[in-house]
């Protein structure tokens, strides 16, 4: 028997529904929609704009079928703060928004206490930076506020203003004041921040009912409402989509940033956990999400069809070119600076080896080559860890970059899958919300082996060049790390 469900991914610039199928074990996507709240698809930060995109993306769906639950997902770390009547009393900020830095580093911990208290180092992305932010701006904030939403959530309290009052425990861990290893909000952070506990929502399982969608808004039906699942944060929701919950499996999100998902059994975690990596609960089973980042990707792709003045069609055939040479030009990858294990929004990209002889085909087989051993070190630095990486699982827009992935596949030596469509977090929303109707589903999205296939390998001596300008950009000690030169595996050619 074949059941609808349905998700929402409140991302950034955009909203993305999907309408999947479940039989048995299988997850296909029947129906998908991307739509960019405004006309130059730039961040937005009115709550309202997503709450009218959501209607238009529902009533479309519905168009297609019911579905018989509705799950959610979104940007991480928004502070969207509220009073008594509703009405939004700080500026909204997202992810990206970096205005609480300086406030976050006047706070009176130490980066081991931050670690020890939540997990992560202080981090200005999350959420509490924000309001430490937008108290410095309004001491009254705290007096104010009534709740404190991540996206998300406020999306599904917009559509059924009755809903629980809930998040789930990775959208909890993201916001820099709950320990995700007890599960509990850190008192004496609230103090520090001057964040009424009372305005924080309950945390909970993922595929936990939190409200209910009234139809009669969308179609004419004999069932007056379906219910809303809570959701999980994007790249969690996507791990769920691809199996990357599972032990050794790697969700790997090629989108606005690059990102690294891997699970970690809970009594696994190391001891003397240093924070370098985040760690986040996925909200759903029992196991935690460790990651790893490279910031930008997405728009690292972007910038070079820019510089290079190419087309999608010539981009692409020239990414296709690339893989049948290699190159002694080289690059790090940090546009935006590098991500965790390391992160550095300071750290600026760079360029090594060019001469007058590197053309277009250099360029790109170098940015291919950047992202790829930036990834490899990632995975190896999880690895010394613990942290089983045994299969990396694609998805996102830029996994449709068909030559970066067997260029990936290729450098890591592991074995890689990509999706059968790139909106994994709506989808991974949508199969959330299969679980919570129907508890012992295990359904993935179909994934698509990467085979790396006339890819020229990169040597071993520019492999370690590369990890030796790595380190002269980041001072960090990856010569080390590294100096076993192919560290074990072979890359396939």
């Amino acid at each position: 028997m074949t059941r609808y469900f349905g998700g929402l991914d409140v991302g950034t610039s955009s909203m993305k529904a999907v309408l999947v199928t479940v039989s048995g074990q299988d997850c296909d996507v029947v129906w998908a929609r991307s739509e960019t709240y405004n006309e130059h698809g730039a961040p937005e930060r009115e709550p309202e704009t997503w709450h009218r995109i959501a209607h238009k993306l529902l009533r479309e769906m519905m168009k297609i079928h019911q579905p018989e639950a509705l799950g959610f997902s979104g940007q991480m770390h928004t502070l969207l703060a509220t009073g008594k009547d509703g009405d939004i009393v700080a500026p909204v900020r997202l992810w990206l928004d970096m205005d609480g830095f300086d406030a976050l580093n006047q706070t009176p911990l130490n980066r081991a206490e931050w670690v020890k208290k939540t997990g992560n180092i202080p981090l200005p992305d999350f959420t509490l930076a924000k309001w430490l932010w937008a108290v410095n701006m309004d001491p009254t904030l705290p007096s104010k506020t009534q709740r404190l939403y991540c996206a998300k959530d406020y999306l599904r309290h917009a559509l059924d203003p009755s809903a629980r009052f809930v998040t789930d425990r990775n959208e909890a861990a993201g916001m820099q004041c709950y320990d995700p290893v007890s599960g509990k909000w850190q008192a004496d952070i609230l103090d520090i921040a001057h964040l009424p506990a009372h305005v924080l929502p309950e945390p909970a399982d993922a595929s936990d009912i939190a409200g209910e969608l009234n139809l009669a808004t969308y179609v004419v039906s004999h069932t007056p409402s379906i219910p809303m699942v809570i959701g999980a944060g994007d790249q969690a929701t996507a791990a769920r989509a691809v199996g990357g919950y599972r032990e050794g499996a790697v969700s790997v999100s090629l989108g606005t940033s690059g990102v690294l998902s891997f699970s970690l059994a809970k009594d696994q975690l190391p001891k003397s956990w240093s924070g370098d990596f985040h760690l986040f609960p996925f909200g759903f089973g029992n196991n935690y999400q460790v990651i790893g980042t490279i910031p930008a990707l997405g728009p690292t792709l972007n910038w070079l069809k820019k510089v290079l003045h190419l087309t999608t069609e010539s981009f692409d055939q020239l990414a296709g070119h690339a893989l049948l040479c290699d190159t002694e030009v080289q690059f790090l990858p940090f546009l935006s600076g590098s991500g965790a294990p390391e992160p550095n929004h300071q750290l600026s990209a760079g360029w090594l080896n060019m001469s007058l002889t590197s053309d277009d085909t250099d360029l790109c087989r170098a940015v291919f080559n950047g992202i790829a051993l930036e990834f490899d070190y990632i995975i190896r630095r999880a690895q010394e860890l613990g942290i089983p990486a045994k299969s990396l699982h694609f998805s996102g827009g830029g996994s449709q970059v068909q030559p970066l992935l067997k260029v990936i596949a290729s450098v890591t030596g592991l074995p890689c899958y990509n999706a059968a469509t790139p909106d994994a977090s709506a989808t991974g929303a949508a199969l959330l919300a299969t679980d919570a109707i129907m508890p012992e589903n295990k359904a993935t999205l179909a994934m698509t082996p990467v085979h790396p296939v006339c890819v020229t390998p990169i040597s071993d001596a520019s492999r370690q060049r590369w990890y030796q300008a790595r380190q002269q950009a980041t001072g960090t000690d990856t010569v080390q790390k590294q100096k076993e030169g192919n560290h074990g595996h072979t890359e396939t050619g």
